[in-house]
């Protein structure tokens, strides 16, 4: 998804993710500064949540913040796995 600064792209991947119940997404942004604060916006749902915009059964999603590279393709497909989530550089 691209568009402008300031335009709700966050907010529609959240809800996109709450609504249509994606098992798994992956979002990757330029810096680590982006990836620390679209992780913290997914984990609580942001604005979303806070304005009552979500649907009483949307359920918060497990945010996996990859950082760094992962020693095997097993210890990838556990990370993996283990997220609704993952933001990565």
């Amino acid at each position: 998804l691209v568009l402008p600064t300031g335009t709700g792209k966050t907010d529609a991947m959240i809800a996109l993710l709450t609504c249509r119940r994606i098992e798994r997404l992956l979002i990757v942004v330029p810096s680590d500064a982006l990836r620390e604060q679209l992780s913290l916006k997914f984990q609580t749902l942001g604005v979303l949540y806070d304005t009552d915009s979500l649907k009483e059964s949307a359920r918060l999603p497990v945010v996996g913040i990859q950082k760094g590279g992962l020693k095997s393709r097993e210890d990838a497909e556990l990370f993996v796995n283990s997220c609704n989530v993952v933001v990565s550089t």
